[in-house]
This record gives structure tokens, sequence and C-alpha cells, in this order.
């Protein structure tokens, strides 16, 4: 039975002579999601790259106390990243929790931007709280794509979507580093942040989830074949 189900999967197709990394380079799932994590990623690194200079300037502290203060938004997103990823899984829940979540994240962003100019306490827990959320939901964000797309294109369009991810870290670090030399402002770096996190999680809320004719997860492959066996075709239940 094992050589059978082996035989009817369909061939990688990832090549030039089939076409895969085109059709995954084209798939607008895959565009939507690399669009989504360039967006987050411009918020996540802007913030993780500048962040000391942020409290720094913010609060006025030590370099000690500015380095302790940093700490902060990684132990609630330790926290929170834990408990996503297994609700996650649990549930079988993707999409559903992460526009929530990014929603948040630029909720309290912009909690911050408008707290910072009366209140850095105030200022930095919603800092605290809006880089847990921003970073919770990475673990359900990437299993949307061995969710939707078969398992020969799953790599290739992670690749893609990472590649996505990493230009809005430069363009994150420079953005912001950029508002923070200009304005040399606690709350305009936030406002900033917000805008873009806020961006993603609309398009994850608009995110068309389910796999589409002719390249349906663990079915035939974007750039075509046969269909795969049964046991290969996800059992989720939120992706739409």
């Amino acid at each position: 039975r094992l050589a059978r189900e082996q035989r009817a999967i369909a061939p990688a197709g990832v090549g030039a002579a089939g076409g895969g990394i085109w059709a995954v380079l084209s798939d607008r799932r895959v565009l939507s999601l690399s669009l989504q994590l360039l967006l987050w990623s411009v918020t996540a690194y802007g913030f993780i790259m500048w962040l000391p200079d942020i409290i720094h300037r913010g609060g006025a502290r030590s370099m000690g106390g500015t380095g302790l203060l940093a700490a902060g938004p990684y132990a609630g997103s330790v926290v929170l990243m834990v408990a996503a990823s297994n609700l996650s899984d649990r549930y079988r829940i993707r999409k559903h929790l992460v526009w929530p979540l990014l929603m948040l994240s630029a909720a309290f962003f912009l909690a911050s931007y408008l707290a910072a100019p009366g209140s850095f306490v105030a200022a930095y827990l919603c800092m605290v709280l809006g880089c847990a959320c921003m970073q919770a939901p990475l673990g359900p964000f990437f299993a949307i794509v061995p969710d939707i797309l078969p398992r020969e294109a799953a790599g290739v369009a992670m690749g893609v979507i990472n590649s996505a991810g990493a230009l809005g870290g430069f363009l994150g670090s420079w953005i912001i580093g950029d508002i923070q030399a200009r304005t040399h402002s606690l709350g305009a770096s936030f406002a900033v942040m917000s805008l873009f996190i806020f961006g993603a999680a609309v398009l994850m809320a608009l995110f068309d989830g389910r796999p589409a004719k002719g390249g349906e997860a663990g079915g035939r492959a974007v750039g075509g074949g046969a269909a795969a066996p049964e046991f290969s075709r996800p059992r989720d239940i939120l992706l739409s």
C-alpha cells in the first residue's frame, strides 16, 4: 500500500521544466503572505533594533536600567508565543488567531504613542503588550503555508515569504531609526509601527486560506501533477 501511495504522489514540479517555482512566485496566497510578513517585519525588526534607544530616550534611564527594561517585552513574548502556538495546534486555528493578535499589537503600539507624552510607565506597559501580541502569532502564521499548499511547493513558498520578511527587517531598522533621529520621540516611532502592523493584520483578515483549484494542499502541486493520496491532506478547520 505504501508503495502505491508513494507512486501516487505528484513529482516536485519545482524545476524549470515544471514551471513550479514561477507558479509559486505568482500564487496569490504566497504573495499575500509575503506582503503580510514584510509589513509585520518592518514593525518587528524596527522595534527590536531600536528598543533600547527608545527606552533610554523615553525614560531617561541608566544603561543598566535600559537593558533590564528592554528584556520585559521579550519575557511577555515568550509566554504568549507558547500559549498561542499550543492553542493554534490544539484547535487547528491559524488565520483567526493571527490577525486578532496583530490587531491587538497595533492597538497597544498606538496606545503607547498616545501615552508617551504623559506617562512613560503606561507607554512601557503598552509596549510590552504590543510586542507580545506581535511575536505570538509567528508560529500559527508559518503553519498556514503547509496547510494550504502541497508539500512540493511549501518549501519554495517558505523561502519566498521569509525573503520578504528579511526585506521588511531591513526597511524597519532604517525607517524607525530615521524617525528616531529626526524626531527624538518615543511616540512617533510607535505611531509608525502601529500603522505597519495594522496593515499586516488587515491583509490577514482578508486572506483566503482555502486551497485553490489545481493547487490544493496535499493534492496537486502548484505547477500541476496528479493528486496525492488522502493521508497527505491537512485536517484544517479554520483557514478560510
